[in-house]
């Protein structure tokens, strides 16, 4: 009787084993699906390869970049940009990117440290029309801190009826203050060298970065002078600066550019601003995910 129950129970075992109950959903990266505000997910990049999961978006260029740009990453693969590389994607018609009033973009990225004489300064991602000037709807990009700091300071904008809205999350004095000032506050928040989950949340009235599931906003960044206005906005781009035109001149070149010292992972634009509490469970989902 005892050799019957041991058998039935290794016969269980073995059917459990190749009929698994996880049930789950997977993505393109093989990993669970994230389900946190699902519903007003506009663009999901799993950066597997240039295509998009989800989003009315199609792939319009990749400049210098191929197949080699994706190597293994934070979640499955990773874009890993190159010198004259990007992922440029055009927005459909009535892709409601365009219109936005309110947007959570969300991603991981890995860059090495960069120093006060470091040319270009590297573009994450950019909604955007490359025949405007200027910088576009939405922009992130990277400053320039002390050498051997040890961390990087991420800025964000976004297009207001009126002029731009700069918001940059590592400094812990005023806009034209000197380094001193950086070494108290938020520093260290986004790690050089290092993968970092990085969450930013605006809707005109307030913005919001969270890294690493923490919200590491300075108070006086908090506020938004004006609402999210979007200027005919007809791409996406990713790990590259369109080169931008006014009044026949070409600009921006020497000190904007790629992605070529980093790579970035699992990008997802959310049409509002997720509250505190959606973007900690968004970032523990995006942590059950890694490799």
């Amino acid at each position: 009787m005892k050799k019957i129950i041991a058998i039935s129970v290794i016969a269980l075992a073995v059917f459990a084993a190749c009929n698994p109950e996880d049930k789950t959903p997977k993505g393109a990266n093989g990993k669970a699906v994230i389900t946190v505000a699902q519903e007003d997910l506009v663009a999901y990049l799993p950066m597997e390869s240039a295509q998009p999961e989800s989003g009315d978006i199609t792939l319009a260029g990749e400049g210098a970049g191929d197949a080699t740009c994706f190597a293994e990453g934070r979640t499955g693969k990773a874009y890993f940009g190159k010198a004259g590389s990007f992922l440029a994607y055009d927005l459909a018609e009535n892709s409601p990117i365009k219109s936005l009033t309110a947007l959570t973009l969300s991603f991981w990225v890995k860059y090495a440290e960069l120093d006060y004489d470091h040319a270009p300064v590297p573009m994450f991602f950019d909604i955007t029309n490359p025949s405007d000037a200027c910088w576009g709807n939405v922009a992130v990009a990277l400053d320039r801190t002390a050498t051997g700091a040890g961390y990087l300071v991420p800025k964000f904008q976004y297009q207001m009826a009126e002029g731009n809205c700069w918001k940059t999350t590592n400094w812990s004095g005023e806009e034209g203050s000197d380094t001193a000032d950086m070494k108290e506050g938020y520093n260290g928040a986004f790690a050089a060298g290092r993968w970092n989950h990085v969450i930013y949340t605006a809707d005109g009235e307030a913005f919001h970065c969270y890294v690493n599931g923490v919200d590491v906003t300075p108070a006086s960044q908090v506020a938004c002078p004006g609402a999210i206005v979007f200027k005919n906005a007809t791409q996406i781009w990713v790990g590259g600066w369109p080169a931008r035109y006014y009044d026949g001149y070409k600009w921006g070149d020497a000190w904007l550019g790629d992605l070529d010292e980093g790579a970035i992972d699992e990008i997802r634009l959310y049409k509002r601003a997720l509250t505190a509490d959606e973007a900690k469970a968004l970032y523990k989902a995006e942590v059950n995910n890694i490799n």
